[in-house]
This record gives C-alpha cells, sequence and structure tokens, in this order.
C-alpha cells in the first residue's frame, strides 16, 4: 500500500475499513497501521470503535487512526458516515481516502427488513458499501 513518490520517497494511504472492530477488519487495520497507514475504522457500535482506537494506540503510538460509528444498514447511516468522513479528512488537511476496504457484513437466520424496506443483509453487504463507493 505505500507508494514511492517522485523523490522515491515512501508515502502512507489514508484507508477507510468498514467492520473495522472485529474479525478480519480489525487485524487489518492493526497490520496496516503498523506499517504506516492512516486508518479509519468504522463499526456499528461507538464502545467497540472506542475499543479499537485505544489499542491501534497502543500498536503504535505514533500511528493515526480514528474512528466513526454507522448502522450500515440504514442508508441514512452511510450517507451521514461520508459526509463526516470527508469533514474529517478537509478537517485534517488530508483532503482524500485513498483506499476503502468495505469489509463489514451481517448474517441474518431470518428474513429482516430494515427501515429503508430494503432485507436486511443486502442493505448491509450490498448496498452500504456501493454507497460509500459512489459517495
Amino acid at each position: 500500500m505505500k507508494t514511492e513518490d517522485a523523490n522515491n520517497e515512501v508515502t502512507s494511504k489514508t484507508i477507510l475499513i468498514t467492520g473495522a472492530t472485529s474479525g478480519i477488519g480489525k487485524e487489518v487495520a492493526k497490520r496496516l497501521l503498523s506499517k504506516g497507514h492512516h486508518i479509519l475504522g468504522v463499526g456499528s457500535s461507538p464502545d467497540k470503535i472506542n475499543r479499537l482506537v485505544n489499542e491501534l494506540v497502543s500498536i503504535n503510538s505514533y500511528g493515526k487512526s480514528q474512528g466513526f460509528y454507522a448502522d450500515l444498514s440504514r442508508q441514512s447511516e452511510v450517507n451521514r458516515l461520508s459526509l463526516e468522513v470527508d469533514e474529517y479528512l478537509n478537517r485534517t488537511g488530508n483532503g482524500s481516502l485513498d483506499v476503502l476496504i468495505n469489509n463489514a457484513g451481517a448474517v441474518r437466520n431470518r428474513y429482516c427488513m430494515t427501515e429503508d424496506k430494503i432485507e436486511y443483509q443486502w442493505a448491509v453487504n450490498q448496498m452500504a458499501g456501493f454507497l460509500l463507493s459512489v459517495n
């Protein structure tokens, strides 16, 4: 993920990871942070996000990490997340997101509709990633 600029200097990337509070997403966040990248982690619980950011700081206190909460089953939350990330990137001077890792996923053993009238698994596993990609 690190690239070399015109002067052959290594530059880090700003990376947004959904589903970053557990499993593969958490491990990817930890590894990428340890390689010097700026990690923006997204999770479905403010407590889990706080724990993730604290853990990332303990791994690399010089690394940059920021947590965001969003219920990815709700389109309004996905849109809010996009705006918050954009505001954060502009406020911190970076202004751009280099990599989006759509890792969040959900499995339900019963049919469930979201408030947007979309099947829950489809909303999280398909629509959220699409909306984040186009926003």
